[in-house]
């Protein structure tokens, strides 16, 4: 099946880059991510949003490892604490936990 026609559906995205992080292939996971955050924006998405936020904590890792860029990271984490900060653990949806494993 071609995933092409997919290729801006959060899930798809996160699983693809999951494939080229598997394979430390940093630069083409950073540029899956980069790309759908991108289309997201344009569209004027909700990026507060779990899923996307899982996309852009995943970029910023890998932004880390691809390009050294620590600022971005930095202010993804704190984004993501202040997000979590008042969700007991034993609360946290499945992205929740996936967001937090990619700390």
């Amino acid at each position: 099946m071609e995933l092409k026609p997919l290729e801006n559906v959060p899930v798809v995205s996160i699983e693809h880059a999951d494939l080229e992080l598997e394979n430390a292939r940093w630069g083409k996971a950073w540029r899956i991510l980069d790309s759908v955050l991108n289309v997201l924006k344009e569209k004027s998405a909700d990026l507060d949003l779990p899923e996307h936020r899982l996309l852009a904590l995943t970029k910023a890792m890998l932004g880390v490892r691809h390009r050294g860029d620590l600022k971005s990271a930095a202010w993804e984490v704190e984004r993501t604490r202040l997000w979590l900060q008042d969700v007991p653990v034993a609360e946290y949806s499945d992205i929740q936990v996936r967001v937090l494993v990619r700390r």
